[in-house]
């Protein structure tokens, strides 16, 4: 299989966004290129390679996004530039937060809303702790092809890895009121998403902030 069929098989194309749906780390798609046997194989970022195959030649600069979106290897949606070109680009659309982290859907990277990820924890059957509550099977792939982001990125929020926050529902009030005391309190952060300091809370019957419980439509 040549590089060119073997990268593309890789890669869901929709109207928007081309999805990269093979390995990846820190939401960049990563494609290895290269041959062991003599020495040259080597990872680049996806969207690298993308642009080296509708142009014939490695980009001199920084490949940036004009869709912010660091998974996508669509050819139209990439053009070349520097740091601070991606800077002012990042100022330009508002994804600039002065002095401060940028929490869930405020990050410039975020293609998720908070809700959709209380969409998608209820939605996902996983853990010892869920699933005696599931809302019915579904897997972190299929999700993922629903809202349009990468499994792994599916996976990292139903682990509680990603999206953490510090207010829960109703329903997740009762799910740490009733699970084992044997259980520890950062398993449960885990599975819920949220903090171990607001699990905790709700195990010593002390006030916590909550938040509408959302409907899973």
């Amino acid at each position: 299989m040549t590089l060119e069929k073997r990268f593309w098989s890789k890669v869901k194309k929709g109207p928007g966004c081309w999805l990269w749906t093979a390995c990846g780390r820190g939401n960049y798609g990563r494609f290895g290129i290269g041959s062991r046997t003599d020495g040259t194989r080597r990872i680049e970022r996806a969207h690298r390679v993308a642009w080296f195959l509708s142009h014939g030649e490695w980009p001199t600069l920084d490949v940036l996004h004009t869709c912010d979106n660091r998974g996508c290897v669509r050819p139209s949606h990439l053009f070349q530039g520097t740091q601070a070109d991606n800077n002012r680009d990042m100022c330009a659309k508002g994804r600039h937060v002065p002095g401060g982290a940028h929490p869930g859907s405020q990050h410039h990277n975020a293609k998720l809303t908070a809700r959709q990820v209380t969409l998608i924890r209820k939605k996902y059957s996983g853990g010892k702790i869920l699933k005696k509550y599931s809302w019915g099977q579904i897997s972190c792939k299929a999700l993922g092809e629903i809202y349009g982001v990468s499994q792994s990125q599916i996976r990292r929020i139903v682990r509680g890895e990603r999206w953490k926050r510090d207010r829960l529902n109703n329903i997740e009030v009762q799910i740490i009121r009733s699970v084992d005391p044997l259980i520890k309190t950062r398993t449960i952060a885990q599975a819920l998403g949220v903090y171990s300091s607001t699990v905790m809370r709700v195990r010593r019957n002390k006030r916590v902030d909550l938040i509408p419980s959302v409907n899973s439509k």
